[in-house]
């Protein structure tokens, strides 16, 4: 789109042929600005244009709105708004964090997620051994006697494979 709002170029393309994105990328005349939407995998696509020399701008987007409340929501209309909303000025853009910020956040998001992953199992536990009424001394049940407690526990069939599986869990988990 230019300036003046008229539409110059159209295309469909699929993230499965990054070759073909590329090629269509390349050859479009510098310098020139694209508008994306943050969606969870904007990463690898936005990595790819800024290969190509493309001035990119990433769409807010909670305060993108005009696409989120639209009756008709298509890619091609997505587009036609992202591109009319930075040509006029009006595109709210996104923080775009260097690839090294990017990459340390993706770090701290797979621990968190660990972590996460980590207490719920440990609840699990907790809810298991509190069904059975089994009363313990430790303060904490997942230091090395809570743990060995938990191992040398003798559950009916289906508690036993559930606490099992779980300290297992536990065990390959990050601290």
């Amino acid at each position: 789109m230019n300036d003046s709002g008229r539409v110059l170029d159209k295309s469909i393309l699929y993230h499965e042929n990054k070759e073909e994105m590329r090629n269509y990328f390349s050859s479009i005349e510098k310098p020139v600005t694209v508008a994306m939407e943050a969606t969870r995998s904007w990463y690898w696509l936005y990595e790819l244009l800024e290969g190509e020399g493309l001035n990119i701008k990433l769409a807010h987007p909670l305060k993108t709105k005009l696409i989120g409340e639209a009756k008709i929501k298509t890619d091609s209309i997505d587009a036609h708004v992202l591109a009319q909303l930075e040509r006029t000025g009006f595109l709210p853009e996104s923080y775009i964090p260097p690839k090294e910020v990017r990459e340390q956040r993706e770090l701290l998001r797979y621990r968190i997620l660990l972590v996460s992953t980590r207490t719920r199992i440990k609840n699990r536990v907790h809810d298991i051994i509190d069904k059975l009424g089994i009363v313990h001394p430790f303060s904490d049940l997942f230091g090395k006697k809570g743990v060995d407690f938990l191992k040398s526990l003798s559950l009916p069939p289906t508690y036993q494979e559930e606490l099992n599986r779980c300290l297992e869990i536990i065990s390959g988990l990050v601290p």
